[in-house]
């Protein structure tokens, strides 16, 4: 394309972001999300392997993200969708406080949209 993941790459290799930062973590998304859906088509299972390969760069562990929701034979649409927003948050608070301290700038590569 236009040279974003090139223009990205050099200024990350730039020695005043990389006196800012305590890491820099390149995130490349790929194709994971449907070019084709005008909505968040972000999944739980999704999420978890992004944190995860956040961690890797980081080198801590990534065993307390979990992408399974325990469901019952009740449980209608709006409640899985509330149960995969818990679980997301839960991920949230426990990368932040890994994170914390820490100046850290993370580069989202390879976003694709619909548009």
């Amino acid at each position: 394309g236009l040279g974003k993941t090139t223009l990205a790459s050099m200024s990350v290799k730039s020695t005043d972001i990389r006196r800012t930062y305590d890491h820099i973590l390149w995130l490349n998304l790929g194709n994971m999300f449907l070019r084709s859906s005008n909505k968040n088509n972000l999944t739980l299972n999704m999420y978890v392997t992004c944190l995860r390969k956040l961690c890797k760069q980081l080198n801590i562990s990534d065993e307390k993200f979990i992408s399974e929701i325990i469901l019952e034979k009740s449980d209608n649409y709006s409640r899985l969708a509330a149960k995969t927003l818990q679980a997301m948050e839960i991920c949230k608070d426990y990368f932040s406080d890994l994170l914390k301290g820490l100046n850290i700038l993370i580069v989202l590569d390879d976003v694709w949209s619909h548009e």
